[in-house]
């Protein structure tokens, strides 16, 4: 049965730069694994051999790193995004609103912060996971595994210790994984996040620009769970999301 399949929860976080609005990690639950890296395989195929698309510069850049919201061409994004939003996932989004007093200075507080959402995002899948057994996959975006593990391992540590607490918890095992972009599946987690990043950020923007990203991240609301804001510990589930349009 399905709900007694192990369970399989890719991680990416978006916004840890200077310019940021908004930083937030998002992570998509996906049963078949397989399934997904097979059907995104097939879309990079399909637009290398297409005339048209295989003209444009990032397809050359899609052959060698995978799909990669920031930098994907727009035609590009449309094509992943027609994909995801017939893929079957769940996504869950943990993110935190940067302002003039909250904007982290150093390595460390972006560290603090990145922690502080991986808690807020992982805490009730770690459960699940626990129930269910499987593995988590965080991109990686440190230079070393072993640096980006020691930085996740006072979350994992504090998740473990968390779960154990609760009623019903046992003790399946669940592994952890740090990949890069050649990992299919982590584009999924890239996108979702990196739609509701543009989506978020673009309410000041003109109407045609914020309409754009608005219908873009729409395309994928049913995918979505569950989206909190950490900082007023707000949850919005996917008949909420419209209250970030202006």
């Amino acid at each position: 049965q399905e709900d007694s399949l192990p369970l399989h929860f890719f991680v990416d976080e978006s916004g840890f730069d200077e310019k940021s609005k908004v930083m937030l990690v998002c992570g998509v639950k996906i049963g078949h694994p397989n399934d997904l890296r097979a059907a995104i395989k097939k879309l990079i195929t399909n637009i290398s051999h297409d005339p048209h698309l295989a003209s444009i510069k990032s397809t050359k850049d899609l052959l060698r790193r995978g799909f990669h919201y920031s930098e994907d061409h727009l035609e590009i994004k449309n094509q992943f995004i027609a994909l995801l939003s017939k893929l079957n996932f769940e996504a869950y989004i943990a993110f935190m609103p940067l302002a003039k007093g909250n904007r982290p200075r150093t390595a460390k507080e972006k560290i603090d912060i990145l922690t502080k959402l991986n808690r807020y995002l992982l805490r009730d899948r770690f459960y699940d996971m626990q129930k269910h057994g499987g593995q988590i996959y965080f991109e990686q975006v440190e230079k070393s595994h072993k640096r980006q593990l020691e930085i996740l391992s006072p979350v994992l540590q504090h998740l473990h210790t968390i779960t154990k607490k609760r009623p019903g918890a046992s003790a399946r095992r669940i592994a952890f994984q740090v990949v890069d972009k050649s990992e299919n599946c982590i584009a999924v987690p890239d996108y979702v996040g990196g739609l509701f990043k543009s989506y978020y950020e673009s309410r000041p923007m003109g109407s045609e620009q914020r309409d754009l990203h608005a219908r873009n991240f729409m395309r994928l609301r049913g995918r979505i769970r569950v989206v909190q804001d950490v900082s007023s510990n707000r949850f919005y589930t996917r008949k909420g999301l419209g209250l970030y349009s202006p």
